[in-house]
């Protein structure tokens, strides 16, 4: 319970299988079996809508992608969406998904990226998705949208902004890049 209030636990108002980031806050609590499988999908593929439907003798698992998908990712293997009869098969699949989204995203052509000034989304949330070892670049999303930002004198920088496999490729670049130099420095 939040002291002042009368709700005992305002979190748990949202339905768990909306794939709400609701499910984190009770991902290892007391409950259904099924909501901490759920919270461990989420939490393992965030850039993903991941639900599951009773339904008699069981459940389905579904999942799909949180973006709109583009003619090279559909043409490369990425599906519109999964549906799977336990969370482990839906994990599997996912991980394939993310194999082929990574594959896409390493024949991106590296063009040097134009820092602008980071511009939020009025009514979008920015979650970041991968960060770089020190902070240095973050992969981050904001609804249908991904893109890189990093911290300088003037304030936070954005670049890549596009499809998730897009943004991807810019920032393991600059991941890579960045941990080379590290090595260097000692």
């Amino acid at each position: 319970m939040i002291p002042g209030s009368d709700d005992p636990d305002p979190y748990m108002r949202q339905d768990l299988r909306t794939g709400e980031r609701a499910a984190e806050m009770r991902a290892w609590g007391p409950g259904d079996v099924r909501d901490r499988q759920l919270a461990a999908l989420l939490n393992t593929f965030p850039q993903w809508s991941i639900s599951y439907e009773r339904v008699a003798g069981g459940s389905w698992w579904l999942a799909a992608p949180s973006w709109k998908l583009t003619l090279e990712e559909v043409a490369a293997g990425a599906l519109v969406r999964l549906r799977r009869g336990d969370p482990i098969s839906l994990m599997a699949d996912l991980t394939e998904q993310v194999v082929i989204l990574h594959g896409l995203a390493r024949s991106v052509r590296y063009v040097r990226p134009e820092w602008t000034p980071y511009a939020p989304k009025r009514d979008r949330r920015m979650w970041v998705v991968e960060a770089s070892c020190c902070d240095a670049y973050q992969l981050v999303h904001e609804g249908r949208e991904y893109f890189v930002t990093r911290w300088s004198r003037d304030g936070w920088l954005e670049t890549g902004r596009g499809a998730y496999w897009q943004a991807l490729g810019i920032w393991q670049r600059l991941d890579r890049r960045h941990r080379r130099d590290k090595r260097w420095e000692g």
